[in-house]
């Protein structure tokens, strides 16, 4: 037996990328996205951006362009000039130091130029936005400080980790369109992939809680720096920088933490993951909902599907229903997200509550947007999307919680329409499947060989006839295996015949004929050739002195 929770907890860590390829140990800025920001300590932009939740802009070094002035760069000096304008009244409203009035500046100084932080800006915001619509989890991240530490194993030299990570998100707005930051409102948080880090060097960095004043990060930092003072040249930097983190593995190594777990649980104990790494032959289960039973077993009335399914689908839903454990597969088109709406909506009707999960944020917002047009929308919570922000969620619990309960429906009368269009529609299908006579299985078999033999017909330019058969229903398959054998037969001599109404014998009714008549025909048949052999010896001078040819042989006339 595999000790589950050995197993599960070296998973675990193996979701933390402790190698050096990773940014958030070997943070290596890129000319392409890293946003440098210059004269504010991290403290600062954390009372900025938490703290007071200032939207704030990058504002380049220097000009691209000599003596000319970008459109940034004049909407800046507008700024400037009517914070110099204001600058004595606020002398007069409080007294204020220099360092408090620069403070409170709305912008970013980078070391970039105009022309080279527009590019950054650009980049990084279409980055974020493709990442986050194609996945749902954010990646845009402002680090606070980082951390230069040694490793004499390894051959990078003194790289240094970003400590703290804010969430942020990037705008244009203004006719410019000219790029802002602000905080998103989501969780400030340390590199825990730097705390397993630093385990390995017997250093344990302090905890991280998101402080009420700016005074707590230095404090944090303070803490930080305690931690490392035994390590010679470790220390600590009060660099700030814009960047792509991603932490999506990250999100899954919380989520596998006992200690976010009820007490009485852990996820260790939940059978679907001890089934996993236990696996072991199922004992004789209880079949699934069969497909064939869906009309027999179900009623209109106990369905609450919201799109069209058909029985494998509607079998896959009466699975789940039951408390089933299963996978569904198929390639594209099949239904699949049809079958997760439909589930939702019967599991929904049970009162039940449901998470739906997906890799790609493109999947959520498929099955979204089906619930929304049948009006369960607003039944639902998105907590991971674009619509997760704090205010955002709230004003959704808001807004459902206060929503009027809707109009009741009597759906009595169109059920019991649906039922009965049910059964005729089943009755049909029944009959198909009955015998057609002694000769068929069923109908529908039937309907198939006329179809095949007019396709056959329509194949040649021509009409299929129509022929009338005398109580079909009577014949047994050995008549039926008689008849084919004649008409193969004829089939075999025609062709030697001719047309048919060029022969002698076209029209000839002979009435019965007895075996003892055959001696007769045969007798008279032998005279009339040898009479029409000497007719033609008999002729031959003739023909030969008359310089005329012999006319052609009547082929029902040869002998």
């Amino acid at each position: 037996m595999v000790d589950v929770v050995k197993e599960l907890e070296a998973l675990r860590q193996n979701l933390l990328d402790l190698s050096l390829r990773n940014n958030l140990l070997n943070y290596r800025p890129s000319q392409k996205r890293t946003l440098s920001v210059a004269g504010r300590k991290p403290e600062e932009i954390y009372e900025l951006f938490v703290y007071q939740e200032k939207s704030l802009r990058f504002r380049a070094k220097a000009r691209s362009i000599k003596g000319r002035k970008t459109e940034s760069e004049e909407e800046d000096e507008a700024l400037e000039k009517e914070s110099r304008l204001l600058k004595p009244i606020g002398k007069i409203l409080a007294s204020e130091d220099k360092s408090q009035s620069s403070r409170f500046e709305p912008f970013l100084e980078t070391p970039d130029d105009s022309e080279t932080l527009d590019k950054k800006l650009f980049y990084v915001f279409n980055q974020a936005n493709s990442i986050f619509e194609e996945q749902g989890y954010p990646v845009l991240y402002l680090a606070l400080g980082f951390l230069q530490w040694n490793d004499n194993r390894s051959a990078v030299k003194t790289p240094k980790a970003p400590l703290l990570l804010v969430p942020v998100e990037l705008k244009r707005i203004g006719k410019g369109r000219i790029f802002s930051i602000q905080w998103t409102g989501d969780e400030i948080f340390a590199s825990i992939t730097l705390q397993a880090k630093m385990k390995e060097f017997g250093i344990q960095l302090p905890e991280f809680e998101m402080p009420e004043e700016a005074a707590g990060i230095e404090e944090y930092f303070r803490a930080v720096s305690g931690a490392i003072h035994r390590k010679k040249d470790w220390k600590l930097l009060p660099e700030i920088c814009l960047d792509l983190f991603n932490f999506r593995k990250f999100v899954m190594y919380k989520d596998l933490d006992p200690a976010t777990w009820p007490e009485d649980m852990s996820p260790a104990d939940h059978p679907l993951i001890r089934k996993v790494f236990n696996p072991e032959d199922p004992p004789c289960e209880v079949p699934g909902f069969l497909e064939e039973e869906v009309d027999l077993k179900l009623s209109a009335k106990d369905a609450y599907q919201i799109m069209d399914a058909d029985s494998s689908q509607i079998a896959v839903i009466e699975d789940v229903k039951a408390g089933k454990n299963l996978v569904v597969e198929g390639p594209p088109g099949t239904g699949k997200s049809q079958t997760i709406a439909n589930t939702i909506a019967e599991l929904m009707a049970q009162g039940k509550s449901v998470l739906f999960v997906s890799e790609k944020m493109a999947a959520l917002q498929v099955v979204k947007s089906r619930l929304d047009s049948a009006g369960l929308g607003e039944l639902c919570l998105e907590i991971h999307s674009n619509q997760t922000r704090k205010k955002a969620v709230l004003e959704e619990l808001e807004k459902t919680l206060n929503r009027e309960a809707p109009a009741p429906i009597r759906p009595d009368r169109d059920i019991d329409e649906l039922e009965k269009l049910k059964h005729e529609l089943n009755q049909y299908a029944l009959s198909l499947g009955e015998p057609a006579g002694k000769l068929y299985p069923s109908l529908y078999t039937l309907y198939g060989v006329r179809e095949k033999k007019r396709a056959y017909f329509e194949s040649k330019g021509l009409k299929m006839p129509a022929y009338k058969f005398q109580d079909p229903e009577t014949w047994d398959p050995e008549a039926w295996a008689d008849a084919e054998t004649v008409l193969e037969k004829l089939g075999q001599v025609i062709p030697f015949l001719g047309p048919v109404r060029e022969n002698p014998w076209y029209g000839c009714e002979p009435g019965l004929v007895l075996p003892s008549d055959f001696g007769e025909i045969e007798s008279l048949t032998g005279e009339c050739a040898a009479a029409f052999e000497s007719l033609e010896t008999a002729i031959k001078p003739l023909m030969t002195f008359l310089q005329l040819q012999s006319p052609a042989p009547s082929r029902g006339l040869q002998p």
